[in-house]
């Protein structure tokens, strides 16, 4: 009989614990700004990158930089935007790899210069550590002059710079 009354409280135990267990999410979290790497515009200008003949190309570089080289982090989000003064823009995402101290990257967005007006060159970054993302950002504004149809636009990385601990 006490073996039965056992069994009973264990079960009863086992009910009223899987009845109570919370549900966990494995999802990650909203990004938060952060306070241990920046994101930092170092230039955004307009040339003739291509050799056309017409200054109708923008040059941009940027760089990450890692304060606290200590949190372990393998992949870095880069979003760079180019947005136009009428409003219109382009997009390129570009992942990093690998953990370092200090990154500089070099964009050449040829053909992207078509409207007279102030240009704005964004650049939002994220890193993920244990499920936290975490950002920075920065934003530069510059007036290009304009000439005509560029044509088609293209962007490529002209430069990257890596700097390790």
């Amino acid at each position: 009989m006490m073996k039965k009354i056992m069994r009973i409280a264990i079960l009863c135990i086992v009910v009223i614990s899987i009845a109570f267990v919370k549900p966990v999410s494995a999802e990650s979290t909203d990004p938060v700004p952060a306070t241990w790497f920046t994101t930092t515009i170092l230039d955004a200008g307009y040339l003739d990158i291509d050799g056309d003949g017409m200054a109708d190309d923008i040059a941009t570089s940027f760089k990450i930089e890692v304060m606290n080289t200590d949190i372990p982090f393998s992949i870095t989000d880069i979003l760079c935007y180019l947005i136009t003064p009428s409003g219109d823009g382009y997009a390129v995402q570009i992942t990093v790899i690998g953990h370092y101290k200090c990154i500089q990257i070099g964009l050449a967005w040829y053909n992207t210069v078509t409207e007279s007006g102030w240009y704005t060159f964004m650049v939002y970054t994220e890193i993920t550590v244990y499920h936290q993302h975490y950002y920075s950002y920065d934003e530069l504004s510059f007036d290009p002059p304009t000439e005509g149809n560029p044509g088609p636009p293209l962007v490529e990385v002209t430069e990257t710079i890596v700097e390790t601990e």
